[in-house]
């Protein structure tokens, strides 16, 4: 490109640069699917458990009596626990030289914001899987690969209502099917199931247990393969290989941002450079631990 100002290059421009990174970056939030997003003005957030269960720990529900004309309703109060959790002030800059600018190729701009979105996206993903996974209230459970709880890689043949199959195939779809039930017990529906790569190979190469449709509201984020029990599948690159996240989305927990996903950008000319910056000061909190349920030692 001739002749140019330091930081005027087309693919600098400031709506350009955010709508961009924030495009890239949104596609692989899977933490903002799993949680409920809102906002705080503050660099703390005071949220609320909910403590109201029965004696097994279960959902509480209240009574509901028949009134007669001209009653009252009986009135109820909901139980909470107060906690307060910090805001985490997340980011990641990139340089871009005078001689990128000027001399360099369009997509070399793509694979730096599309390393800014990545990274940010990870960062925040990360953040909330730990507390999702170091909650000690959240339902869990680890297999042996001994008896009848067998892993999900056995290729062994064997026989299911559905015909012949394998020995993975039917651990696959009878632990899924343990876990919705285990959740519906405290008055959950397990509805998304969050794997590595290397889980989601071994799902697909059981083809008694492949994703069977696809979620158009769910197809544009980068990480969705489809629909399988009743739960929409997600493949995060980061996630362990031996463990498979199951939530009821939306109602585990919140999201806080205090500043959300932004971008900035400013010339440093004493070394000749364009700095693109991308933020987020967030928090993620669990509120409903028995909404999770976290499947542990899936293969040997």
């Amino acid at each position: 490109m001739s002749d140019i100002i330091l930081g005027q290059h087309p693919n600098l421009k400031k709506q350009f640069v955010d709508r961009r990174i924030k495009d890239l970056a949104e596609r692989k939030m899977i933490a903002d699917l799993l949680m409920t997003k809102t906002s705080v003005d503050a660099l703390s957030v005071k949220f609320f458990k909910d403590a109201d269960a029965d004696a097994n720990g279960r959902y509480a529900y209240e009574e509901v009596p028949e009134v007669g004309e001209g009653s009252g309703f009986k009135r109820i109060g909901i139980s909470e626990k107060a906690q307060l959790a910090l805001i985490r002030k997340y980011g990641l800059e990139a340089a871009i030289s005078y001689e990128q600018q000027r001399f360099g190729a369009s997509s070399y701009f793509e694979r730096v914001f599309n390393k800014l979105a990545n990274s940010v996206s990870n960062m925040v993903n990360a953040m909330t899987y730990d507390r999702i996974l170091n909650d000690a209230n959240i339902n869990k459970r680890t297999k042996t690969g001994t008896g009848t709880d067998l892993y999900w890689s056995d290729l062994t043949a064997s026989q299911s209502a559905k015909g012949q199959t394998t020995k993975g195939a039917i651990a696959i779809r009878s632990d899924l099917t343990t876990a919705q039930v285990e959740a519906a017990k405290f008055g959950y529906v397990l509805d998304t199931m969050v794997v590595s790569p290397a889980t989601f190979g071994i799902i697909s190469n059981n083809s008694d247990a492949s994703p069977e449709y696809i979620n158009q509201d769910l197809k544009q984020l980068a990480g969705y393969r489809g629909n399988f029990l009743g739960l929409d599948l997600f493949v995060d690159e980061t996630f362990a290989d031996k463990d498979v996240l199951l939530v009821q989305r939306g109602a585990i927990g919140d999201i806080a941002d205090a500043v959300p996903l932004s971008t900035s950008q400013y010339n440093q000319d004493e070394d000749m450079t364009t700095v693109v910056r991308a933020l987020r000061f967030t928090e993620s909190y669990v509120t409903d631990p028995k909404g999770i349920y976290l499947l542990k030692n899936i293969i040997a």
